[in-house]
Formats: structure tokens, sequence, C-alpha cells
């Protein structure tokens, strides 16, 4: 047989010889609860390819299970390898730990500035609503203002309407009165045709119901008009005095009541001006106080919102933190576990000495893996 044929053949006789080999190895781990946390931590190595993976775990029954003043060279060398592959997954749960913890620390130290945030918020809305309540009361004031001065305007009007009134009556009253004195009383006065002195008598009873007049006079008045002033006696001249004083009286009376008008009803314009300017001063404050209520409702949403938001935030920062602390806790516990039971596990393996009694190992101590 050929060297290279003899070659081939000892590789292949040997192949499930190596194969045994590796599974009696595995074996030998499960069966030492320490080995099998030293491969536990080889599992969780990073970068490692499975080729590697398999020769660490191979190498452990002959090389960390050997007592450490019994182990050669290259056995040692492979527990050295071993212990830096745990180390590095060591090195990966420390830091992923520390960037959990730094974490939480960033998520608390945010907290304050929410916190003030929300008081700031809280303290606006306190300030929006105060605002709202202010201008819901000054509307309802320049409303009760509004229907004041609206009240006085129209008792203005009323008194303007009843002085033109006075007036209007004032002047129709001087013109019959101007009439029956430059007319009717004329040819009463002259005395000179008794029919005539009827009927002309007769226009002028109207007003002579309007006019104190004694009841004598009343009486005596038919006649002593009727009669031609020839005829008359001193009770008839005496009776036609008094008529044309009470007359005169009435004239003068109505003349300075004409005169004065024009003053008193420019009075009353000014006054209903007056009351004008006052409503729509009142309007104008009614409709200012309005629309600021309206921009104190929208302001105070919009306060609400924002007070809301900060709420919210606050909320969402708290379970956050809960979630970050939790999270960080999980890999503080993962790294805990790790030197607790898969560093300790090799520690004690590779520290271990034949002349040493046997040791409790760390899953022993706690009760199991």
């Amino acid at each position: 047989m050929a060297p290279k044929q003899i070659k081939r053949q000892a590789k292949a006789d040997a192949a499930p010889a190596l194969k045994r080999a590796k599974s009696d190895a595995m074996k030998m781990v499960k069966k030492n609860p320490a080995l099998d946390a030293v491969a536990d931590g080889i599992f969780q190595v990073e970068g490692l390819n499975d080729h590697c993976r398999k020769m660490l775990l191979t190498a452990m029954p002959t090389s960390l299970a050997i007592s450490a003043d019994e182990r050669h060279r290259s056995q040692s060398m492979l527990v050295d390898m071993i212990g830096e592959a745990l180390q590095s997954v060591e090195a990966s749960l420390q830091v992923a730990a520390d960037v959990e913890a730094s974490r939480v620390v960033a998520i608390e130290s945010s907290k304050p500035s929410l916190d003030e945030d929300l008081t700031s918020k809280k303290a606006a809305l306190t300030a929006a609503a105060q605002l709202c309540e202010s201008n819901t009361v000054k509307l309802a004031d320049a409303a009760k203002i509004l229907v004041t001065a609206k009240s006085i305007l129209s008792e203005k009007l009323e008194a303007q309407g009843t002085c033109d009134a006075v007036l209007s009556r004032a002047k129709d009253s001087k013109d019959e009165v101007d009439t029956a004195i430059e007319t009717h009383w004329k040819v009463i006065s002259e005395g000179q045709s008794e029919e005539a002195q009827k009927q002309h008598y007769k226009v002028l009873m109207p007003l002579l119901s309007m006019l104190s007049l004694e009841d004598s006079l009343v009486t005596a008045l038919p006649g002593t008009c009727a009669k031609l002033k020839a005829n008359r006696g001193a009770f008839d001249f005496m009776a036609l005095e008094q008529l044309e004083a009470i007359l005169m009286g009435k004239a003068a009376e109505l003349a300075k009541v004409f005169e004065e008008g024009p003053s008193s009803a420019q009075a009353h314009v000014a006054a209903v001006e007056e009351a004008r300017r006052e409503v729509e001063a009142a309007g104008e404050r009614q409709k200012q106080m309005g629309e600021a209520l309206d921009s104190s409702v929208m302001s105070r949403r919009g306060v609400e919102f924002h007070a809301e938001a900060a709420h919210v935030a606050l909320v969402s920062h708290e379970v956050g933190c809960q979630k970050a602390i939790e999270a960080r806790d999980a890999k503080a516990n993962a790294l805990k576990h790790f030197q607790e039971y898969n560093m300790a596990s090799f520690n004690m393996l590779k520290s271990k000495s034949s002349k040493q009694p046997a040791e409790v190992t760390p899953i022993e101590a706690s009760g199991g893996g």
C-alpha cells in the first residue's frame, strides 16, 4: 500500500475515535456542575467561531478539570484561553450594565426639569382660569352698564318727545289765542253788530272753556258779548275787561313758553346725544370685554393643552424611568449571575490544587445551577 493511502486510511480510522472523544468530553462536562457553568459561559462568548468554541469546550475536561499543580504548559495555556473568553463576556456584561446604569442616571436627572415645567404649566393654567373668570365678570358688568345706558337713553328720548309735544301744543294754543284776540275779541270789543258778536263769541266758547273763568263771568259773558257797545252797562264793561285780561294773560303765558321752548328743546337734544354716546361707549366696552373673554378662553385652552402635555411627559418619564431601572437591574443581575456562577466556577477550577481538600462549588453553595 502506498504511503499516501496509508496516511488517509489512518485519518479515516482516527475520525470516529476523535468524535467519540469529543462526545465523552462533553459528557464529562455535563456531569461536573462547575465545568457545566464554565461551558455555559463559553456559549455566551461573542465573536467566537464554532470551531474555537468546540475546541474550548472539548479541552475543558483535559485542562481546566485538571488540578492547577498537575497541569502541563499546554493545558495552562488552554485554561488561560478559556479565562480570556469568559473575561470578554464579563466585560461585555459590565459594559451593558454600565450603559443601562448611565441611562437611568440620565433619565432621573431630567425629572427635576419636567417637574418644574409641570409646576410652571399648572401655575399658568391657574392664571389663565383666573383671567377668564375676571373677564366673565367684566363682561357681565359691561352688559349691565349697557342696559342702564339704554334705559337712560329711552328716558331722555321720552322727555324729548314730551318737550316737543308741549311746545307743539303751546304753539297751537298761542296761535289760537292770538287769533281769538285779533279777530274774535276785536269784533266783540268793538260791539258794532249783535249778530256778528254772537258768531264770534260762539267761536270763542271752546277756548273760553279751557280758561280759568269764574262762574259768574261764565254766566254773564254770553249776554254781555252779544250787546252792542252803546247798550253795555258798567257790569258789562267790567266783565269784558276781565275777559280781555284773561286772554292777554294767557297769550303772554303761551308766548313765554314758546320763547323758552327752543332752549329747552336744545337741552333735551343735548341730553339725548349724550345718552346715545353713553350707549355707544357701553356697547363698545361690552364688545371689547367679549373679545377679551374669547381671547382668554382660547389662551386657556392652549395652556390646558401644554399643561396636559407636561403631565403626559412626566408620566411617560416615570414609566420610561421604571423600564430603565428594570433594564439596569436585569443587566446588573446578569453580570452578577455570570460573576458568581460562571466566573466563580472558572476561578475555582483554575486555582484548584490536588493537595487541597474538596471544595464546595459555587453551584453547590447556591443550592444548584
